[in-house]
Order: structure tokens, then C-alpha cells, then sequence
């Protein structure tokens, strides 16, 4: 999923198309910053899952997820804060636009 930063300004909606009960229908990005100067940036989110039914679902993302990183550019393989590895994200483009990679995993009747 790429996303870009001006259409994550305000809390939005990914949807996506769900084929099994165990796919996420959407996620929320609210809270978003991106802060660049000539000697450091910051980029700070929350993401949040959302399913039709989460009988069987485990996730850490349901319940939202804060992501954060920082230095001299924005690196990647960024954790968001979820246990596990499970919501990742990575720069996919030059940072003044905003790009990114997020890799969600969760787990669905076991």
C-alpha cells in the first residue's frame, strides 16, 4: 500500500476488498506528521485495522498502532509499536513525498 502525506493530513480510509472474513475492510491513518529541516526528519502516525468480523482474528493493529521514525533522513524497515513485527513501514520514494510501504500481518483462525 502506498500512501501519500496529503491525503493523510486529516484521519482517512483505505479500503480495501475483503475475499474472507479474515482480510482487513479498511484502515485509519490519523495523527499524521511529517516534519523535514536540512538536518533531520520526523515522521510520526497512527494506523488502526479494521475487519467485518474479528471472530478468530488476532491483531495488535484493531486496536491501533502508534508508528513513529526519525534521524538525519527517515530510514527504513521502521516498526510501529506492535508487538511482533506485525504493522511495518518503509520509505518508497523520496521522503518529500511522502511515500510508503506498510506491511500489516495478523493472525486468522490460528
Amino acid at each position: 500500500m502506498l500512501l501519500a502525506a496529503g491525503t493523510l493530513a486529516l484521519p482517512s480510509h483505505v479500503y480495501l476488498r475483503a475475499e474472507e472474513h479474515c482480510a482487513p475492510v479498511s484502515y485509519t491513518i490519523s495523527s499524521y506528521t511529517l516534519d523535514l529541516s536540512a538536518n533531520t526528519a520526523h515522521l510520526a502516525f497512527d494506523l488502526a485495522a479494521r475487519f467485518t468480523n474479528t471472530t478468530g482474528i488476532v491483531d495488535g493493529v484493531m486496536d491501533g498502532a502508534h508508528c513513529e521514525a526519525s534521524g538525519p533522513t527517515i530510514p527504513n524497515n521502521n516498526e510501529c509499536q506492535v508487538e511482533a513485527r506485525k504493522l511495518l513501514f518503509d520509505l518508497r520514494g523520496p521522503q518529500e513525498e511522502a511515500y510508503y510501504q506498510i506491511t500489516h500481518t495478523w493472525v486468522c483462525d490460528g
